[in-house]
């Protein structure tokens, strides 16, 4: 009898350390993800000047966070700028309320450290023209055409093409632009992606090519480098978001949901393509 109860004794004594070696191997695990997740390149989303309500960037938040990224939508001006110091990228969105002198100083002197920054127009959108000229980069306000590659909805439902070799580029052979602004480089930025040669760009949004509407190879997708951070110019929402009244968005077509991660993973300059686990295992005699 008093051999059974010594063996129960030593089962008993080997449960309680397996369980606290499990217990301690469970917290250590907490603690490296604690880590890493601290480590994961943050992305700050301006949605405190008047965002549309039919705008909706849920389904790009969920791509960005599965492969690895922090992601942060901002509803309150105050918060941005003291925000921007933990940041990777920011990116600004087209609202109804252009940014204050003060918050545009506050995000040069954000990008000039190193941060990388993803400025979104769209159709008849002037409120980015002057912070993009810092980076060599004219928004104009309009909306830019194309007969040929533009379906369902001509002349604005473009399917861009022309794609220069880039690391946003990188193995993006189309993407979807709808009714978004042309662009203009000038040094040091550089174009990316346009529109065909039948282009043109539209000032009455009647679809039909008048004769004092500029014709020309529109530049829609843009980079530059400004000190020591990036710079990335796009003509259109809708490269990044979801429009809640269609539910439909241009991210599920073509190669838009790839230009989308590879533009943060070069503003950032990360290599994020997918989540990691890190973790500790330590065994104890």
């Amino acid at each position: 009898m008093k051999s059974c109860e010594r063996i129960l004794a030593v089962v008993f004594l080997c449960l309680i350390i397996v369980a606290g070696s499990i217990t301690a191997f469970k917290g250590q695990i907490c603690v490296a993800q604690s880590r890493a997740e601290g480590r994961r390149p943050v992305i700050l989303i301006d949605e405190s000047r008047g965002l549309s309500a039919d705008l909706s960037f849920g389904l790009l938040t969920e791509i960005l966070q599965n492969v690895g990224y922090r992601v942060e939508s901002v509803v309150k001006a105050d918060e941005i700028i003291a925000k921007l110091s933990d940041a990777s990228v920011l990116m600004l969105p087209p609202c109804t309320y252009g940014l204050t002198p003060m918050l545009e100083r506050a995000v040069l002197d954000f990008v000039g450290k190193g941060g990388g920054l993803l400025v979104v127009g769209e159709v008849d959108y002037g409120r980015y023209r002057d912070l993009a000229r810092n980076f060599g980069i004219v928004m104009l306000p309009g909306v830019v055409c194309d007969p040929y590659l533009s379906t369902p909805i001509k002349p604005f439902h473009i399917k861009i093409v022309h794609v220069e070799k880039h690391p946003v580029a990188e193995n993006v052979n189309a993407f979807t632009y709808d009714w978004g602004q042309p662009l203009v480089v000038n040094s040091p930025a550089l174009s990316l992606a346009t529109v065909g040669n039948g282009s043109w760009y539209e000032t009455d949004r009647n679809g039909i090519k008048d004769s004092n509407e500029e014709s020309g190879q529109f530049t829609v997708l843009a980079s530059s480098e400004y000190s020591k951070g990036r710079v990335v110019v796009v003509g259109d929402v809708g490269c990044f978001s979801l429009y809640r009244r269609l539910q439909w968005s241009p991210l599920q077509t073509y190669d838009t949901a790839r230009l989308a991660l590879n533009i943060f993973n070069w503003l950032s300059r990360s290599r994020v393509n997918g989540p990691t686990l890190e973790y500790t295992v330590t065994i104890t005699k």
